[in-house]
């Protein structure tokens, strides 16, 4: 897969991730990550690998919860109200999800003045769709999304690629800024 696979992946969670787990407390979530971080030797996980080491990081968060009978929610935030966070959604795709149309990534709507979770997904559709029309305006093709979702158009630049999405937030009748902000994920 030229890279892009996961063998590396598994052989690191079978071979030394694996052992290096067998017979630790799932419950000491800091032990398990500083264990693992040592494990791996780098500063930045490239020995084993991030993902692996993540996985492995979450299944053992997941088994801690499972044996305590609670769900991973509460595990993390014991003391906590349960809490869904803001959905990011993908509206415009760059990057290589989209065929390098543009640079950027990801342009994401965030619908912070939702009040509900329920609102905050029906207001990332209606920005969606309004960013569709203002692509549609301009003459192009929106039946093209990329990886995640996003809509894909061959934009001038990044800079056309964010005022498209404000068009888009204000299309829908959100205030850009105070009802619907954006996030942007580089990808660098």
């Amino acid at each position: 897969y030229g890279g892009k696979g996961v063998r590396g992946a598994v052989t690191a969670l079978r071979d030394e991730i694996g052992a290096h787990l067998v017979g630790r407390d799932p419950s000491d979530q800091a032990g398990i990550d500083v264990g693992l971080r040592a494990l791996d030797g780098t500063p930045d996980l490239h020995r084993l690998g991030a993902n692996a080491v993540l996985a492995a990081s979450v299944a053992c968060a997941l088994a801690a919860a499972r044996s305590q009978g609670v769900p991973l929610w509460r595990l993390l935030a014991p003391d906590e109200p349960p809490l869904l966070p803001l959905p990011m959604v993908n509206v415009i795709s760059g990057g290589a999800h989209a065929g390098r149309m543009i640079d950027v990534q990801d342009f994401l709507v965030v619908p912070v003045g939702a009040s509900s979770f329920g609102e905050a997904l029906e207001w990332a559709s209606r920005v969606r769709a309004a960013t569709a029309e203002e692509l549609r305006r301009d003459g192009h093709e929106v039946s093209l999304v990329a990886d995640e979702g996003g809509l894909a158009a061959p934009l001038a630049s990044n800079r056309t690629a964010l005022d498209v999405l404000v068009a888009g937030i204000e299309r829908s009748g959100l205030e850009p800024g105070s009802e619907a902000a954006i996030a942007v994920d580089v990808a660098a």
